[in-house]
């Protein structure tokens, strides 16, 4: 996947989790409030999750662990410079 159809994934995807955030902001009930939330926030805004989802879905690895290590990690991840480990990816608590 070259630079350009990454860009206008990303921009695509960053337009449509905006609108939808609006949307769910409007209409969802109020959440709690949590006092103890627990291990590091999330670096990677959801555009860019669901540009990497979008990315190993159109890849030709099957196991998203193999594209994540040997892939994402190593020939992309100056597009993603806070890229977390695939570790800390995988069990992203919400």
């Amino acid at each position: 996947m070259d630079l350009h159809q990454l860009t206008t994934i990303f921009c695509e995807m960053d337009d449509f989790c905006k609108e939808f955030d609006k949307q769910m902001e409007a209409r969802a009930l109020p959440m709690p409030v949590l006092k103890n939330k627990r291990g590091p926030a999330c670096c990677l805004s959801d555009s860019e999750i669901m540009t990497i989802l979008i990315m190993f879905q159109s890849s030709r690895v099957r196991d998203f662990k193999n594209f994540y290590l040997l892939s994402l990690s190593v020939f992309y991840k100056n597009l993603f410079p806070k890229l977390p480990s695939y570790t800390r990816f995988v069990f992203k608590k919400y």
